[in-house]
C-alpha cells in the first residue's frame, strides 16, 4: 500500500516533469526521459497500490492485457476511440501501440479507483465515479498529448464518442478490481 508519506514524493515528481516540458531547454531532455519515467513510476505505483496475491496478478495481468489490445485495436482501426496514432515520445512500439501505455492505464485505473472507493463503498458507484474521473482526465491530456507527440488524432476535434467508449472500458475494468 502506498503510505501517505509517498503521496507528496510522487505529486512533486510529476510536478517537476510537468515544469520541464514547459521550460525549452530541457524539453527534449523530458521527452527522452518520458517513457523511463512512465515505466519506473508505473511499476513503482502498481506494486505499492496492490496487495501481491494471485487475484491481483490476475488483475494486473488481464487488465494489462486488455488496455494493451484495445489501444492496438483502436489505432489499427479506428473504429473505437477514432482515427489516432502514437507519436515517438512514449518510446518503442508494438503494433504501433507503446507498451508503456497499458501500464500508464493500469496506473490510472489503480489511482482513480483509490480516490473513488474513498468517496463511495459501493463497488458499482465507485467504479462509475473512477470511470468518470478518467474521462476528465483525458479531456485534459488531450491538448498536451498532441502537443508533445505522445498521441495524434487525425482530425482537430475529438469526438463525444472517444470519451464514453474510453468511460465504459475503463469503468468494466473497474469493476472487476
Amino acid at each position: 500500500m502506498i503510505k501517505r508519506i509517498e503521496i507528496p514524493i510522487i505529486c512533486i515528481l510529476f510536478i517537476t516533469c510537468a515544469v520541464g516540458y514547459s521550460i525549452m531547454q530541457f524539453k527534449d531532455f523530458f521527452t527522452f526521459m518520458t517513457p523511463i519515467f512512465l515505466l519506473a513510476t508505473g511499476i513503482y505505483i502498481t506494486l505499492r497500490g496492490l496487495e501481491i496475491g494471485f487475484k491481483s496478478c490476475l488483475y494486473l495481468i488481464a487488465t494489462l492485457l486488455a488496455t494493451f489490445a484495445i489501444e492496438s485495436a483502436g489505432v489499427s482501426t479506428g473504429r473505437i476511440f477514432g482515427d489516432y496514432s502514437y507519436g515517438a515520445s512514449l518510446g518503442i512500439k508494438f503494433m504501433n501501440v507503446p507498451p508503456i501505455i497499458a501500464l500508464n492505464w493500469l496506473v490510472l485505473i489503480l489511482s482513480s479507483l483509490s480516490v473513488s472507493k474513498a468517496i463511495a463503498s459501493n463497488r458499482f458507484l465507485s467504479s462509475v465515479i473512477s470511470g468518470v474521473m478518467l474521462v476528465f482526465l483525458d479531456i485534459l491530456i488531450e491538448p498536451v498529448a498532441m502537443k508533445y507527440d505522445w498521441w495524434n488524432w487525425s482530425v482537430s476535434e475529438l469526438c463525444r464518442l472517444v470519451h464514453d467508449c474510453i468511460y465504459i472500458f475503463y469503468d468494466t475494468l473497474g469493476c472487476s478490481q
